[in-house]
């Protein structure tokens, strides 16, 4: 569904040396975390080129697959599942029960538990964005990860010795493809002196704090991960609770106690990536849910902003970060499907897509959303979304909008298209397919001119919501309660 359980050249290359880089150094440890498991989303930036370069390599590809014996993303989890031990049950101590979590939720916290004693960790833009004119309670406490990452201090000896035991590694793999380059040598030591200073702040946070509970929405990055492995070294419980849609780059490997899901479909997705069923919890997303309580923006306002015609029917493009080709061809197709139809197209760009779309506005009939827009504006305001692959897919579902989903031909790419995942939309039947210029215009033709059709999209689009997200309860309530039951449970 978000990516197939069965693992194609790019993934045997990525994670083969992702297995075998964590487990050529796994004696490198630091208070009982071994520290490649640290630094496994770096470790796959710094081995991007040669993987990229050996797609097609398939005598080398075939040799790491044997080696390693990874035909599935279960496999790629088993084989990455280095858990550490537990060393201390903190759970057992009395009042241990501050609840850590990113700063970028802070909203959550304030309206259900705003009595409880709450850590927030403060460690980007989205963090800061969130805590902007908000109040927070005497029990509710920032924690900002890049201060007190800037304060520590590791004794040089256990530096010195580390390093050590690397170079009595190294000089074992000298012929190692990626091992044995001079640029790897340099590359770990560099984060061999981050990943001391992560693991000794967040241990030291865990065991003072005092943390009773760690709730976060990414695990395959700093300080999701070694928060994790912490959890476990101390037993206490770890939430997995993704607010955007994820595939396996984002949570493989993971070593959460539980797993707050949207539905049925992530479910069902993490069950086959080898996690235990009684560990998953459905609970709908949270994210979505006060997205959607913003104030709504009449719809006579938004067509007077945008300069629509009150009689056109409105769809909204979604952009992604896709290469500049794949936009460009997009904003073609859309081009060349409007002509003579009372239609406007709404472009919304990703936040992070730099691509120039005012090359493309024609007074009416293509516009673009002010970036202080708030989406949700949008989504109320539209007939249709249009997009590949995005998020806001759903968030159109939940407001009962029909998809179009756009299908041009994407180059492969490291981070964001090595897999399935683009198709999910598709393979799931969430609405209309699109391959061509042609296809996009003979249906939004058909879409203006029947109320039939428009209503059949719509379903498709109600039927894939059912199964992706849990929209019989409230995110808001019943997540409160299973995090105050595991505090409990402890």
């Amino acid at each position: 569904m978000y990516g197939s359980e069965h693992i194609n050249n790019h993934h045997i290359l990525r994670y083969g040396l992702t297995i075998e880089f964590c487990e050529v150094f796994s004696s490198i440890k630091y208070l009982d975390i071994e520290v490649p498991l640290t630094l496994i989303r770096y470790f796959h930036l710094f081995i991007k080129q040669f993987v990229d370069s050996n797609l097609t390599n398939y005598d080398y590809i075939n040799k790491l697959q044997k080696k390693y014996n990874i035909n599935t993303m279960k496999d790629v989890q088993k084989a990455l599942s280095h858990k550490p031990k537990i060393k201390k049950d903190l759970s057992k101590e009395p009042n241990r029960n501050t609840i850590l979590m990113p700063a970028a939720l802070v909203t959550f916290p304030l309206d259900q538990f705003p009595d409880a004693p709450v850590l927030l960790m403060v460690l980007n833009h989205y963090d800061k964005t969130a805590l902007i004119g908000k109040k927070l309670p005497k029990n509710f406490i920032k924690y900002s990860f890049s201060r007190a990452q800037s304060m520590v201090k590791i004794p040089m000896e256990v530096i010195g010795k580390l390093q050590g035991e690397f170079e009595n590694i190294l000089s074992t793999v000298n012929n190692h493809e990626i091992f044995g380059k001079p640029e790897f040598r340099r590359w770990f030591l560099r984060y061999l002196n981050y990943a001391l200073k992560w693991v000794h702040l967040l241990d030291n946070l865990i065991k003072k704090a005092p943390i009773g509970l760690i709730f976060d929405y990414v695990e395959i990055i700093v300080p999701g991960n070694i928060l994790a492995m912490l959890a476990i070294k101390y037993n206490l419980p770890f939430i997995n609770a993704p607010k955007v849609l994820i595939t396996d780059r984002s949570i493989i490997p993971t070593y959460a106690s539980s797993y707050f899901v949207w539905g049925n479909n992530y479910k069902n997705w993490l069950e086959k990536r080898g996690i235990d069923s009684s560990k998953i919890y459905i609970t709908g997303n949270l994210q979505y849910e006060y997205a959607k309580s913003e104030k709504s923006m009449p719809k006579a306002d938004f067509l007077k902003l945008l300069n629509i015609p009150t009689d056109n029917f409105i769809v909204t493009f979604t952009s992604q970060t896709f290469a500049e080709e794949v936009n460009l061809t997009l904003m073609n197709w859309i081009t060349d499907s409007i002509n003579d139809l009372p239609i406007t197209f709404v472009i919304r760009p990703h936040p992070s897509d730099s691509f120039d779309y005012t090359r493309f506005l024609k007074g009416s009939k293509i516009v673009l959303t002010p970036k202080t827009m708030h989406l949700y504006n949008i989504l109320e305001n539209t007939d249709f979304l249009t997009t590949i692959s995005s998020n806001t897919a759903i968030e159109a579902a939940i407001l009962k909008k029909g998809l179009i989903i756009l299908q041009p031909d994407l180059p492969y790419n490291f981070e964001h298209n090595n897999n399935d995942f683009n198709a999910f939309l598709v393979k799931s039947g969430a609405g209309l397919a699109i391959y061509d210029h042609q296809e996009l215009r003979v249906n939004l033709k058909k879409l203006i001119e029947d109320k039939d059709f428009r209503t059949e999209i719509v379903k498709q689009g109600q039927l894939f919501l059912r199964d992706t997200l849990d929209l019989n309860h409230s995110p808001s309530t019943v997540i409160p309660k299973l995090i105050l039951g595991h505090i409990k449970e402890k």
